[in-house]
């Protein structure tokens, strides 16, 4: 497979994103744990020195956990678990809290999230695929594509499966077929193409969904972008918490038409809303310019003699 991708983790992400809501001096206070946690344990003791950090009905992040300080006795503070829709965790013995953060981990990483599901309208993640021919699968022209498949932006073909070197563009001898049953396509998604070359090898190109690979590591999650769009989350995210709203490309580019009862009316900063969302939509399109996208061919019947 070939992509113009590199692969960035959520935790990166979301510490990148709160490099840009946060300055060093405004990280939020801190607090250590003094005792490793299971999953129940509402007694926590804290370090000696982050004790007096802590009062009732703050708001403890642990890693990705919230807990709720209902009372705090010496170095020992009384919570409640799981606060605010996270989960409760494990957590090591030496592990740094936040205290009354303004933007929680599972906050910024719903933040990071909701970015790809935008980028997969707005930006194309283009690959480059090898194909078995359509005969290995059994298939007699057709050939079942990835899951995350949005569309098929070039289809062509190899005489040649050692070398690749002879290599013919399929222009309108080819379909895209979404929403098929299993028993065709165990993705739902296949590329037909014609009969005369079930025999031959495929370079499929197309533009797939954003998605996440998911691991038993939470954060450790990881996702393919395009590259030189590293910082297209972080800027997103910390637009989206720290102005309190989503902000389309049509809205933006209308921003200066926002009156100052508009603007009171929403409760809405227009220089907050112009730093942030200008810094991301200019951001997007460097991204854009630098991706060479196929030109998408709609499909063209085929003859009865090439079907």
């Amino acid at each position: 497979m070939a992509s113009n991708t590199t692969q960035l983790t959520m935790s990166a992400l979301i510490e990148e994103t709160l490099d840009e809501l946060y300055r060093t001096s405004e990280r939020p206070r801190q607090a250590v744990l003094a005792e490793a946690l299971d999953i129940s344990e509402t007694g926590v003791d804290v370090a000696a020195f982050t004790a007096d950090k802590l009062g009732a009905t703050d708001i403890m992040e642990v890693d990705r956990e919230l807990m709720l300080v209902t009372a705090v006795v010496s170095t020992t503070a009384t919570v409640s678990r799981a606060y605010g829709g996270s989960t409760a965790a494990t957590h090591a013995n030496g592990a740094v809290g936040s205290v009354n953060p303004d933007y929680p981990r599972i906050q910024v990483d719903r933040a990071v999230r909701r970015c790809f599901n935008q980028l997969n309208a707005s930006l194309p993640k283009i690959v480059s695929e090898v194909y078995p021919a359509a005969s290995a699968y059994g298939q007699s022209a057709m050939v079942p594509l990835d899951k995350a498949t949005m569309k098929v932006l070039d289809v062509r073909v190899s005489f040649d499966t050692t070398t690749l070197e002879k290599v013919t563009k399929l222009n309108g001898q080819w379909r895209f077929e979404d929403w098929l049953p299993n028993e065709i396509s165990n993705t739902g998604k296949a590329l037909v193409i014609p009969s005369g070359y079930r025999d031959k090898e495929l370079i499929v190109t197309t533009q797939e969904a954003y998605s996440w690979t998911p691991t038993t590591g939470g954060e450790a999650a990881t996702i393919d972008i395009p590259v030189g769009g590293d910082d297209l989350a972080p800027l997103y995210a910390a637009a989206t918490l720290a102005t309190g709203r989503e902000m389309s490309r049509r809205e933006f580019d209308q921003i200066e038409e926002f009156n100052q009862w508009e603007s009171g009316r929403r409760n809405a900063d227009v220089r907050l809303l112009q730093f942030y969302w200008g810094r991301f939509y200019q951001r997007l399109d460097e991204v854009k310019s630098t991706q060479n996208a196929p030109r998408h061919r709609p499909y063209v019947r085929m003859s009865s003699g090439r079907r």
